[in-house]
């Protein structure tokens, strides 16, 4: 008798346990799920940090060609420094997407004031490569996927009922590109 009794004990123990199992099994497992669902996000914003590190290497070049013809102190060669050197200090995607977009339109005042210039054939058309290339980085950046999938993740995750797992778990909105 005393057997069975502890072999009922020892099954209730075991079904209460599994019980236990699947309740926190379906938190927890949501909030892994988040986890990566937030990485598959992050890697879309690590491509778009490595367009617009192309970016800054052309604007670089740019400033190069542009210290041969202008003085140093020339504000569109100043502002294409100043953008350049701000989207690389910047941390949040929104001070990148900021920085960004006056880098683009500094890159295009030296690009046209550069076109003004009396310059070497060759020189002229480094200039037409040099802001070729970043009118191509301009465009991968156009598209890429980050913002909106972003945007999706804090929606998703923001209803999510496993919420206040993922936050537990460190899991937090990420912020657009815009």
């Amino acid at each position: 008798m005393k057997k069975k009794r502890e072999k009922v004990k020892g099954r209730a123990r075991a079904i209460v346990c599994m019980i236990l199992l699947i309740v926190l099994s379906i938190p927890l497992g949501a909030g892994f799920s988040l986890i990566r669902e937030r990485d598959a996000v992050r890697d879309h914003y690590y491509i778009l940090i490595e367009d617009l590190a192309d970016c800054r290497d052309e604007a670089v070049n740019m400033t190069t060609l542009a210290g041969k013809y202008m003085e140093a102190d020339t504000k569109a060669l100043e502002a294409v420094k100043e953008w350049n050197h701000q989207l690389g200090v910047s941390e949040s995607p929104a001070e990148k997407a900021a920085a960004y977009t006056e880098l683009t339109q500094s890159v295009n005042t030296l690009y046209n004031q550069l076109g003004e210039m009396d310059m070497t054939e060759a020189d002229a058309e480094y200039r037409e490569e040099i802001y070729a290339d970043y009118m191509l980085y301009v465009d991968l950046i156009s598209y890429s996927e980050y913002s909106v999938e972003a945007m999706k993740f804090n929606e998703k995750f923001l209803n999510s009922p496993a919420k206040t797992i993922g936050m537990l778990l460190g899991v937090t909105e990420l912020e657009p590109f815009a």
